[in-house]
């Protein structure tokens, strides 16, 4: 009997621990027209894979992600639907930038990893295109994992 009590544990904590690795999606759409800047918040936990933005026809947008700790991505000039891996700086335990010499420059690289989320995750989408006078939908979605 304690064998079956010990197996369901553990059955259940290999469970939990492999949920708790998912890949998770979540779309912040928003509409505008020509110039209008718009924004959407969502409380996220996990570590920001990557960014897809999907962008109308004719439209062209900057794009920026903020946490509470600050920005995550930023990019203008999108025109067309594209994939982006944002990576941030790793520092050392003295809180200095971590880095390492090579590659074919033979200088200090700086090391780089994902972000992490914690809170309320804003995209802001700002349309570059006056001349659009229909509303049009951008959809800015992030991949992470929980």
């Amino acid at each position: 009997m304690k064998n079956t009590g010990l197996i369901a544990l553990a059955v259940s904590a290999f469970i939990a621990a492999t949920a708790s690795a998912q890949m998770a999606d979540t779309d912040f759409a928003v509409s505008l027209v020509g110039t209008n800047t718009a924004a959407k918040t969502y409380v996220i936990r996990g570590e920001l894979e990557s960014i897809y933005v999907d962008v109308p026809a004719s439209a062209t947008n900057t794009v920026v992600v903020t946490s509470e700790q600050g920005t995550l991505f930023s990019k203008s000039s999108i025109a067309a639907d594209a994939w982006y891996l944002p990576r941030v700086a790793t520092h050392t335990t003295a809180g200095a930038a971590a880095t390492f010499v090579g590659g074919t420059n033979d200088t200090a690289n700086v090391w780089y990893s994902k972000a992490a989320m914690a809170g309320p995750i804003t995209v802001t989408v700002t349309g570059e295109n006056a001349a659009l006078t229909n509303a049009t939908t951008t959809t800015v979605t992030l991949i992470y994992r929980k």
